[in-house]
């Protein structure tokens, strides 16, 4: 990660768990982080943690299931911390119980986190990305869910964690 020291990284889901210990590494490793979140006290908690690492960090609110917000989020990123040179697609959510028993309700908010967020976050930051010099990666936190066989309760999450590996291959193809 010391070949990001001094750029800036952002993070969806970025406010606690995996994306705030990612945070804390690319911290340590010198690189500027966005935080983004909906849980915004949390965000701003991490964002403190990264900017108590000696480098620039921000909070800032992100709904990846929302188009808009996720603009607006890459147009503050930019104006605050600079070009974005990595970006780790981290934000996902499940739901307790089987499929078989989930409301419809519930699998749709899984299914609009898992896999069309990490479609709107490309959306929102790759195009700015590409049109800059140097280094700069997109990475995807999928989880196990995508390789393993899968427990009972686990469909909806393991078939959106599977959507978004493959989301991630699109992605690198189109990229390459």
């Amino acid at each position: 990660m010391s070949r990001f020291a001094g750029k800036t990284a952002v993070i969806t889901g970025g406010a606690d768990g995996i994306g705030a210990a990612y945070a804390l590494a690319l911290a340590d490793a010198g690189v500027h982080v966005a935080v983004l979140d909906v849980l915004d006290d949390k965000a701003a908690e991490t964002s403190q943690a990264v900017a108590d690492r000696g480098v620039k960090s921000i909070a800032v609110h992100a709904d990846v299931t929302d188009p808009a917000s996720l603009a607006a989020a890459q147009e503050q990123v930019v104006k605050d911390l600079g070009p974005v040179a990595l970006l780790i697609i981290n934000a996902g959510v499940g739901i307790g119980g089987g499929y078989i028993g989930a409301s419809r309700r519930a699998v749709d908010w899984l299914l609009n986190v898992n896999v069309l967020g990490p479609i709107n976050t490309a959306r929102a930051f790759v195009p700015a990305m590409m049109e800059t010099d140097g280094d700069r990666h997109v990475a995807f936190t999928a989880s196990s869910a995508c390789f393993a066989q899968l427990d009972a309760g686990l469909a909806a999450y393991g078939a959106s964690k599977k959507a978004m590996a493959g989301l991630a291959e699109g992605i690198r193809a189109e990229l390459a």
